[in-house]
């Protein structure tokens, strides 16, 4: 990763026990379309977060949390090949790729 356009950086790697995500780490189906992709909040993006029912945008979740300009200009997503979010990194993931047992794929700050 070049630093200047990604600050942070990702450790992606199998884990034979899955937990509950945390801000630091998710765990995920092994079956996710790779690359992984690291990039910014892009007009109409949605998730499925983990914990809520339903979908929701982007933008109406960082309201909701309330972030600051700064903030969600500075926010980071992780999505799959298909640019499917899998976690907006450090806040909240994406329910849809959540695995709580068996083997998977552990994402660490």
């Amino acid at each position: 990763f070049n630093k200047k356009e990604n600050p942070i950086s990702i450790l992606v790697k199998k884990s034979k026990k899955c937990k509950k995500p945390s801000i630091s780490e998710i765990y995920i189906n092994n079956s996710v379309k790779m690359p992984l992709i690291i990039r910014k909040t892009e007009k109409g993006d949605f998730f499925y977060p983990y914990g809520m029912k339903g979908k929701k945008k982007v933008s109406k979740f960082f309201k909701d949390e309330k972030l600051s300009i700064f903030d969600k200009q500075n926010q980071w997503i992780l999505t799959d090949s298909k640019n499917q979010i899998l976690w907006i990194v450090g806040l909240r993931a994406d329910k849809r790729f959540i695995k709580n047992n068996g083997e998977c794929l552990k994402i660490s700050l």
